[in-house]
């Protein structure tokens, strides 16, 4: 019975080392590139959902393809903020800028209403090997009336380096490649939208 009791203290003990000894997980977020912030004015406004992604790209942990069909979750490298709103904030600025117009994440306040609605679906989106950025899925611009616009998408951005900080700014360039997209996506909306009302 004694024996047993200390190999169950000594478990424990040692459960409790391992733990202490465990380092922080290092943490991570996008970088900021724009120093203003664009106000309302006469430019049309945008509203962007928040983005879909998968459950892994959702979680805090750094997902990276370790193989052609498999992922993994770095529990020591973690986004500082929950990855949906954190991206989905990053691609607003993006677009933002990219239109020069100004772009509100739903649910907007009460009494403001959007011009165009933003809609992004993402199949894939994480980390090669190499620190590179992948993601590819489809996003949706709904209009007035029916209007609307649906086009797919694919992004692989490389990196300097296999860091994670490097990784962060590829995230950050594939989602800056989107907004692109997106803002040529919405200028073509318009011009339809224009068109039929002519």
């Amino acid at each position: 019975m004694h024996q047993l009791r200390n190999a169950a203290m000594c478990g424990a003990i040692l459960a409790l080392v391992s733990c202490a000894s465990s380092p922080d997980p290092k943490l991570y977020k996008l970088p900021d590139l724009y120093s203003q912030t664009l106000t309302a004015s006469d430019a049309e406004l945008i509203s962007l959902s928040e983005l879909e992604m998968p459950a892994y790209a959702r979680n805090l942990q750094i997902t990276t393809a370790i193989s052609a069909t498999e992922l993994e979750e770095d529990d020591q490298h973690r986004w500082a903020s929950p990855p949906t709103e954190m991206f989905t904030s990053a691609l607003a600025q993006h677009i933002e800028h990219a239109v020069e117009g100004v772009v509100l994440v739903r649910p907007l306040p009460a009494g403001i209403r959007s011009e165009f609605v933003v809609e992004v679906e993402f199949d894939a989106l994480y980390r090669t090997r190499s620190g590179g950025a992948h993601s590819r899925g489809q996003f949706i611009l709904i209009g007035p009336g029916k209007s609307n616009h649906t086009q797919r998408f694919k992004f692989d951005v490389m990196s300097n380096s296999s860091s994670y900080e490097d990784y962060a700014l590829a995230l950050n360039g594939a989602l800056r490649l989107l907004a692109g997209e997106i803002s040529i996506g919405l200028e073509r909306l318009s011009h339809s939208i224009e068109v039929d009302r002519g």
